[in-house]
């Protein structure tokens, strides 16, 4: 009896340490398709959209209506702005987002 006793201990004792085995999750290797995070753009410093607002409003007398920020193909960012001017004519106003300069101006 004391035998069937230790027989069955021993059994016991090495199914419990061969189920921690069988517990771990074999490693994966990462999968080849996988892309690289995007490499990042440069900072860029751009003119407040309010400069630039009353900048124009100094050189064209009139309003904003609406503006947006546009990046362009070549990566350079812009403001468009729809303007209507003091004789109720509404433009386009495109300018350089980081000189402030003008670039167009025009229906």
């Amino acid at each position: 009896m004391k035998r069937s006793v230790i027989i069955a201990m021993v059994l016991a004792a090495g199914l419990s340490a061969a189920d921690g085995a069988w517990a771990q999750k074999p490693t994966e290797p990462p999968a080849r398709d996988e892309k690289p995070p995007p490499k990042e753009q440069p900072k860029v410093s751009l003119k407040p959209i309010g400069e630039v607002i009353a900048q124009i409003a100094r050189q064209t007398p009139g309003r904003s209506l609406d503006s947006q920020t546009v990046t362009q193909p070549g990566g350079a960012v812009v403001y468009q702005i729809q303007w209507m001017t003091a004789d109720n004519r509404r433009i386009t106003i495109v300018v350089d987002a980081q000189s402030g300069r003008i670039l167009s101006q025009g229906r």
